[in-house]
């Protein structure tokens, strides 16, 4: 049996004061349970309050649950915050053996890791300062070198990679997995999902202390992302001079499924407020993250204006040709001749989703490739 952390039913609460003669508890846990695995690394994500720092902080030891039970086997390093078992009057070096010894080191253990640790933070000018001169990416380079090389049996994180600069993050990253390979569990937090998607063995999804969902990562992960706080549509915004007023947009499919091969046809009908004569039709293509795919017009794209009626209907057809599965969203404006001068522009104004099984690769589109590799 590889079960290196066992959890069971856990329940923790805060009682916290909401005014002068008021409290109020808030379950910050409730209800959770999960297993982790040796070799395995499972990410917990969620909203911020939904529990995922708490639950780290109880399989670390920090904090006590109220009820429940818990099972850890092997030693735990927590990275849980930045300078978490630093003193910041002592300097980088001393700082190291100090970790060592709250680990349970002896001065001999630490002494051996010194130099590796030093070398992978890349802080060897530095390690003579105080810790409360360091940077905020000089602790994070400090406290996860240190924590990589105590060899633990599990090792927690939560989100305070995202500190450091970009080097600094793949060097983490490959150190994750070779200390995931030799044999050290990881619990992980963070609000990159490309980073949960691509690292993670397993991800579990947490809302109110409760477990939503458990499972495959990107299974996972559209559950996160379909959740109604996370959708762009809640980000609609609206601007313009209303000259001309966008009244209604309709998909030609009411359930806004599409394959790949399929066209999507959108209408959009429209009031001329102020008799303007003609003006430019766009749309932009946004994937869940917020990212930009494209955006057309007619001027752009067909060299054209668009002649206002009093009141009328505009449409437009495309196809996804090379855009991954997922849902997306649409984007839609009317702007002047020139371009520059939005007549109604609506962010988010609506979505369709394109079916099929996702991908393990990067980005949003998936180009077609010649490969010669002989």
């Amino acid at each position: 049996m590889n079960r290196i952390v066992s959890v069971r039913d856990l329940h923790l609460s805060y009682n916290v004061h909401t005014g002068l003669f008021s409290r109020q508890i808030i379950k910050a846990v409730n209800g959770i349970s999960f297993d982790l695995q040796r070799n395995e690394m499972l990410s917990l994500i969620g909203h911020n309050g939904s529990g995922k720092t708490t639950t780290l902080s109880i399989v670390a030891g920090i904090l006590k649950p109220d009820s429940g039970e818990i099972m850890v086997k092997g030693t735990v390093v927590p990275f849980l915050g930045l300078g978490i078992g630093f003193n910041p009057e002592l300097t980088g070096r001393e700082n190291v053996f100090l970790y060592g010894a709250i680990m349970g080191f002896s001065r001999k253990r630490t002494l051996k890791i010194y130099d590796a640790v030093v070398e992978f933070s890349e802080l060897k000018d530095y390690m003579n300062l105080k810790i409360k001169e360091f940077s905020t990416g000089m602790y994070v380079r400090l406290g996860f070198s240190v924590a990589i090389y105590t060899n633990p049996d599990i090792l927690i994180i939560d989100e305070v990679l995202s500190v450091g600069d970009v080097h600094f993050q793949r060097k983490c990253l490959n150190a994750i997995n070779n200390v995931k390979a030799k044999g050290t569990a990881i619990m992980f937090v963070s609000h990159d999902m490309g980073l949960v998607s691509r690292f993670s063995d397993r991800v579990i999804l947490l809302s109110n202390g409760k477990i939503i969902k458990e499972g495959e990562p990107d299974s996972v992960i559209d559950e996160y992302m379909n959740m109604k706080e996370n959708s762009p549509i809640l980000q609609k915004s609206r601007r313009g001079s209303g000259e001309v007023e966008i009244t209604n947009i309709e998909i030609d499919r009411e359930s806004r499924i599409y394959n790949f091969d399929e066209d999507v046809t959108v209408t959009v009908r429209y009031k001329n407020n102020s008799r303007i004569k003609d003006g430019i039709l766009g749309f932009a293509i946004t994937d869940e993250n917020g990212c930009l795919i494209c955006g057309p017009n007619t001027k752009d794209y067909a060299d054209a204006l668009v002649q206002f009626s009093d009141e009328g209907s505009l449409s437009f057809s495309f196809k996804n040709v090379a855009l991954n599965p997922g849902k997306y969203f649409l984007t839609l404006a009317l702007y002047d001749s020139t371009n520059r001068f939005p007549y109604d522009h609506i962010d988010h104004a609506d979505f369709y989703v394109l079916k099929g099984l996702k991908k393990k690769h990067l980005g949003t589109v998936k180009i077609p490739v010649k490969w010669n590799i002989k």
